[in-house]
């Protein structure tokens, strides 16, 4: 059966988990849970037959479409054709989005660098990060960080108000 919005419509929930797979688009498909929940997924293979199967969410029915979900599966096929896991890609994303949250490296900073390098004023330049930078970049991670964004954080205080 080819996926569209009348067909995830139609399919009503079970016992347990079903998925309904798309016959033009190998991989492609929406899961179906107990509650009625209703989520599309694309299947994929990194290696061939012989690997294991992995399952990346595109997003619930319902704020994503059937054509919407659809086009998404055909960039990761491709992706999955370049050798690239998708997964990888997102669990990779989402830890460097944790890792390296400029609000979370700033404590980093402080301990590992201000604080042997800075003795003097360590105290100072944390506050300063804290006051003008912190609001503004919250937990962009650094890679993230441009120019523009630097530019965008107010001038600061001179050291004496401190």
């Amino acid at each position: 059966m080819r996926i569209t919005k009348s067909s995830v419509d139609a399919a009503e929930p079970g016992i347990k988990d079903h998925l309904l797979w798309d016959d033009r688009l190998p991989g492609f498909g929406c899961k179906i849970t107990p509650k009625g929940s209703k989520v599309f997924v694309y299947q994929y293979r990194i290696g061939g037959r012989g690997s294991p199967a992995r399952r990346y969410t595109i997003g619930k029915f319902g704020p994503i479409t059937a054509d919407q979900a659809r086009r998404e599966a055909e960039t990761l096929a491709l992706k999955v054709a370049q050798g690239i896991d998708p997964q990888a890609v997102k669990i990779e994303k989402a830890r460097i989005s944790v890792d390296l949250a400029f609000s979370a490296y700033v404590d980093r900073f402080h301990r590992d660098y201000l604080t042997k390098a800075w003795e003097a004023s360590e105290r100072g330049a944390l506050v300063l990060l804290r006051r003008y930078a912190v609001p503004v970049l919250r937990n962009k991670p650094l890679p993230e960080i441009t120019r523009k964004d630097i530019t965008a954080c107010p001038p600061s205080a001179p050291m004496a108000q401190i």
